[in-house]
């Protein structure tokens, strides 16, 4: 027979045990309404513009929650969520109208192999295609160039220096062996075991003419 003070006693036990219970619960339901909404499928896992975030209807509170990061004015990344280096190129020129990707940038989107040590860069190398001042923006490593019409093309929607420019501007950051190994990635085609041949990206006329000008 239980005596009436250990009754009490496991009254309070089972007492402090449902108090727990509901707090725990509680906290639960509160850190899930903290969670942040779900976004839209063609913004989730990618960076986006703030002005795609209305475009798609999303409050603009939900750009300041905890998931999110600001990789540049205007630009959210989710956490952890790695970026394809073209997109987010694309968003970064999309709000810096007027700019070129250069330099490493220019050589890794043209597929050009470099040291690891520029292939893991996280700036993304802009400039202006009209000259002037270089462009300054979180995320981005700013370049004054002297362009030439000839010296800017197109990949994809996103202006870029021509390969031979590409090439000439990777003179000022890689060691002798590197940019030889660039020279010929850009200039030599040649038949491989998959896929489509691979087209020269430019003549080693070119290279000489960007170097004599």
């Amino acid at each position: 027979e239980i005596s009436p003070l250990d009754q009490a006693a496991w009254a309070a036990v089972l007492l402090h045990t449902v108090d727990n219970r509901v707090g725990v619960v509680k906290l639960c339901q509160q850190l899930v309404m903290r969670q942040p909404s779900p976004l839209p499928s063609h913004l989730h896992g990618r960076s986006f513009t703030l002005y795609q975030q209305v475009q798609a209807g999303v409050p603009a509170g939900r750009a300041w929650r905890s998931d999110l990061r600001v990789a540049s004015r205007g630009v959210r990344v989710p956490w952890g969520a790695a970026q394809p280096l073209h997109h987010t190129c694309a968003l970064l020129a999309a709000l810096t109208p007027g700019v070129v990707c250069c330099l490493a940038t220019a050589a890794l989107l043209w597929g050009c192999p470099l040291p690891l040590a520029l292939q893991n860069e996280l700036k993304i190398h802009l400039a202006k295609i009209s000259g002037g001042a270089r462009p300054v923006r979180k995320g981005v490593r700013g370049h004054r160039l002297t362009l030439r019409s000839r010296d800017v093309g197109e990949l994809d929607g996103v202006a870029v220096t021509s390969p031979a420019r590409t090439w000439l501007d990777l003179a000022a950051v890689l060691e002798l062996e590197d940019l030889v190994a660039a020279a010929d990635y850009f200039i030599c085609g040649q038949s491989r075991s998959f896929g489509p041949r691979k087209k020269a990206l430019c003549s080693r006329g070119d290279l000489v003419e960007q170097v004599q000008s």
